[in-house]
Formats: structure tokens, sequence, C-alpha cells
């Protein structure tokens, strides 16, 4: 399994099917045997691959669940952008430095 950060990918590294401005849209995964999936199905293929969380990839990998958590997953899309500003604002407030 890797990672690609695609806010500074080019197009050759997220290969064949998905340029950067797609990617930055939606969360993607790349199946071992090459498959594009989007959304809530790339998340249920890489829970399948993570330790621990095999089950919930299971679980919203298909079927009814899918449909569920892919519903779930664009309406988090659309309320994303004030997540992203709330944490900005916050961050902002302790002086920009990361606390631990």
């Amino acid at each position: 399994m890797s990672f690609v950060d695609v806010s500074s990918a080019d197009e050759s590294a997220l290969g064949e099917g998905l340029c950067p401005s797609d990617a930055l849209e939606r969360f993607h995964v790349r199946t071992e045997v090459g498959e594009l999936k989007s959304g809530a199905a790339a998340f249920a293929a890489l829970w399948r691959r993570t330790p621990g969380f095999a089950w919930a990839g299971r679980l919203f990998g298909r079927g009814p669940a899918l449909v569920v958590a892919e519903v779930a997953y664009r309406g988090f899309l659309k309320v994303r952008p004030l997540i992203q500003g709330m944490a900005r604002r916050l961050e902002a407030g302790r002086g920009g430095a990361a606390t631990g």
C-alpha cells in the first residue's frame, strides 16, 4: 500500500483515469489489481487492507450499507469546507503552532 500527496503530484503518479483536480475533490484508492475506487467504496477498500478495520471494509463495501455510506460521504463533502475553516481558525488562535 502506498499513498500519494495529490496536492503536489503530477498525473503520472496518480495513474490512469485520475487527474489531480478529481483526486482533490474526493477520496480515491487504487486496488491491488489496479481498479480505481472513489468515495465510500474507496474507504471500504482501504479499510479491508487496514489491520483492525477489515470488518468495516466488509460491512460498508457492498449492498445497502455502501449506498448509505456514500450518501453520508457526500454529505460530509458539503460541510468539509466549513470544518476546514474552523480548524484553520482554531490553529490560528493557538498561534499556528501544533501542540501535542
